[in-house]
């Protein structure tokens, strides 16, 4: 096979060119030459049927308008009455329109009352016009009719006599149809040399021919007479009478008659001939052109081609840019020699964008359209826990961390959107270690602003939020102030208990050591520890009344609030968590008149814990959050539903307690500090939970009215 083909690039162009060229030409002249046949033969068959239908159309559009013309004249009698007067219509008809061939008005036994001038009525036409008028008598109505069987040979119009449509016959009109007429109008359809117009009934008798050669001749005898009958109006291709002709015809609508149209194939053809002819010199003359440009476009092409290697060639070298002909055989070696060069010159620079993106601080992955990760850098890697010979080349979905996977899904639709995408996600890694990690996702657009993936930055923020930890555990701290200051407040009564009695002692035990004063020794040492004992609690009183004093958790500002805004406020703050962990919220009834007196920032607070406890139920599958008020006598009850884990009986009687938590990382005091609040402004709270299917929370609060402004 190498040996067909030349060694030089000018053989190969030449060779080439005329495989590229003239047999493409070629082919394409077979191919128009075949599709430009079939094309006219179709349009010319189509034509030919529009014919045919045209035809049958204006026919019958004729034919409505001579009854029309007929019918007036009975409307004329209906009104009048005046049977001279239909008679003189009819004869006028007759005489000025050269369609009626002759006239006769029939009484409803088929007799003859009236003849227009100059009809002739023959034995064999009173024999027709008997028979119209026992078809008349069921029919009611104006129709077309043929006569063949004898003599006069034609076709006829029959109209009613009758007072109103449809109603009993006093007569019929009957009009011959002059074949003359039929002639001429029949010639304007087949006015063109090959082409002649027919008008037949269904029995195959030709009424009309614009040649003459077939009127008054039947053609039930042919083989297109079968399409006739069943009235199907594709063209025939067919010989008839010794001539090979295109026929096609149609149905005349609500009349006995068909339309015929009869071409001659060769006249119908003509224009597929001189097509076939002008191709064929279009090809011979391109046929010619191509080799006259093969021959030239060896001279023109190659020396520019030769020059372009070598300068391609100087280029990859790094030498100067110069135009200097090659002695080399195989000029494409030289080009792909030069073209190698300059790849690893764009492998160099590859290399160099690949080295900024492995110095970046933070992982970085890009996603082509299809879902399809295209790059991946070491930060990335270490995230991610994958490899790049894992991971670039295939689904993002393929990612170890489903969450991950998950929070792709959601939001790149809305990078394609040209929207930036921040968000966080919590993971466990290989090394059973949790991280959390921060990303961001970004269309990615071309030099000709094409969106053609998405850019996705990743980095660890794991430190950060172990500071936060820190600072959850200084509130934890607090609280255990809090519980402290609890303790002291419990301390403080006994103590008040051991004060008095100390003080007690030390007044008899004074009283006893002056009434003996022999028992100085025993007496003083009481007495001393008495005293001990006065100056111990009086300074743990003191100290006690400084922890009360500094934790007592007294509401900074109380006022009149619309439990609705303050709930509006707290779901404010978490809708960005509704969303990231796919909780939908339902919110029923909130009336603006329900109002509560308090302290806005500690029922936030305390509304805010209730809300959180119910995301972190739902966190892991997401799930439904309903939140209704009501009124119960003089308090508003809030009620919190979600559709989360739920909380083992055994342990909901201990939720409130401080430090009591079922996760890990709580601290146990967030439901304890809303108990509290609650309780501070009067409330109380009761849950109902059911394992595996929810929570509901229930804070009652005393309803406030607008004349009761006291917040002190």
């Amino acid at each position: 096979m190498k040996n067909l083909f030349p060694k030089g690039l000018t053989g190969r162009f030449f060779f080439l060119g005329l495989f590229l060229i003239l047999l493409p030409v070629t082919l394409v002249f077979i191919v128009a030459v075949t599709v430009s046949q079939d094309y006219l033969t179709e349009r010319t068959h189509n034509q030919t049927n529009q014919e045919a239908l045209y035809m049958a159309i204006q026919t019958n559009q004729m034919v409505e308008d001579k009854i029309n013309r007929v019918e007036s004249a009975v409307y004329h009698y209906r009104d009048t009455g005046n049977m001279e007067a239909l008679q003189a219509l009819v004869n006028e008809l007759h005489l000025s329109d050269p369609f009626y061939r002759g006239a006769n008005i029939l009484d409803a036994q088929g007799n003859i009352e009236f003849s227009s001038q100059g009809t002739n009525v023959s034995p064999g036409l009173q024999a027709v016009l008997s028979n119209v008028v026992e078809k008349m008598e069921w029919r009611r109505s104006s129709f077309i009719f043929t006569n063949s069987s004898q003599e006069p040979f034609g076709l006829y119009m029959a109209v009613p006599i009758q007072n109103e449509d449809h109603s009993p016959i006093e007569g019929v009109i009957v009009s011959k149809i002059s074949s003359t007429y039929l002639h001429n109008f029949f010639r304007t359809f087949a006015d063109e040399a090959g082409t002649r117009a027919l008008l037949a009934d269904s029995q195959g008798n030709v009424y009309m021919d614009s040649s003459y050669r077939e009127t008054g001749e039947s053609i039930a005898g042919e083989h297109f007479y079968r399409d006739i009958k069943r009235e199907r109006t594709e063209v025939i291709d067919t010989f008839w009478r010794e001539d090979e002709v295109l026929i096609a015809h149609h149905a005349v609508d609500r009349h006995p008659l068909y339309t015929v149209i009869i071409t001659d194939k060769n006249y119908a053809y003509a224009s597929t001939e001189r097509l076939t002819e002008v191709l064929t010199l279009g090809w011979m003359i391109l046929f010619t052109s191509g080799i006259a440009m093969i021959i030239i476009t060896r001279r023109k092409m190659v020396v520019p081609i030769k020059k372009l290697t070598k300068q391609s060639y100087d280029y990859a070298a790094g030498e100067a840019w110069k135009i200097n002909l090659l002695t080399e055989k195989n000029e494409l070696k030289t080009l792909s020699k030069s073209m190698h060069h300059m790849a690893e010159d764009l492998k160099a620079k590859e290399r160099y964008l690949k080295l900024i993106l492995e110095s970046f601080p933070y992982g970085v992955l890009t996603i082509d359209e299809e879902g399809i990760v295209t790059s991946l850098n070491k930060v990335g890697e270490q995230l991610i826990e994958h490899s790049k010979k894992q991971f670039v080349g295939k689904s993002y979905r393929r990612l170890p961390s489903k969450k991950l996977v998950k929070l792709f899904d959601r939001h790149l639709k809305k990078s394609r959107l040209n929207e930036t995408v921040t968000d966080e996600i919590k993971y466990v890694d290989q090394t059973g270690k949790t991280k959390h990690m921060k990303l961001t996702i970004s269309p990615l657009w071309n030099e000709n602003n094409q969106l053609i993936g998405q850019l996705v930055t990743l980095w660890d923020y794991t430190t950060i939020k172990e500071l936060e930890g820190h600072l959850q555990r200084s509130e934890h701290l607090a609280a255990i102030g809090q519980m402290t200051a609890g303790l002291a407040h419990e301390v403080k009564n006994p103590l008040g208990t051991v004060q008095m009695a100390a003080e007690v002692i030390h007044e008899e035990v004074k009283e006893i050591f002056l009434n003996n004063p022999r028992d100085t020794g025993r007496f003083s040492m009481i007495l001393e520890a008495a005293g001990d004992i006065q100056d111990e609690t009086k300074r743990l009183d003191n100290l006690v009344k400084k922890f009360l004093q500094v934790s007592k958790n007294k509401k900074s500002e109380e006022k009149l609030l619309k439990l609705k805004e303050v709930n509006d406020k707290v779901l404010h703050l978490l809708a960005h968590q509704f969303r990231y962990y796919d909780i939908d919220l339902y919110s029923g009834r909130f009336p603006e008149k329900d109002l509560v007196l308090g302290d806005e920032s500690q029922l936030i607070q305390a509304f805010m814990n209730v809300y959180l406890n119910a995301v972190e139920a739902m966190q892991e599958q997401g799930g439904n959050l309903r939140v209704a008020v009501k009124k119960q006598q003089n308090d508003l009850i809030l009620t919190i539903s979600d559709t989360g884990e739920g909380i083992e009986p055994s342990k909901i009687n201990r939720i409130f307690h401080p430090f009591f938590s079922n996760k890990q990382e709580g601290t146990g005091l967030g439901l304890s500090i809303t108990h509290d609040i609650i309780k501070e402004h009067g409330g109380r709270i009761d849950v109902e939970s059911e394992p595996g299917l929810g929570t509901t929370f229930k804070l009652y609060l005393p309803e406030a009215k607008e004349r009761s402004p006291h917040n002190e």
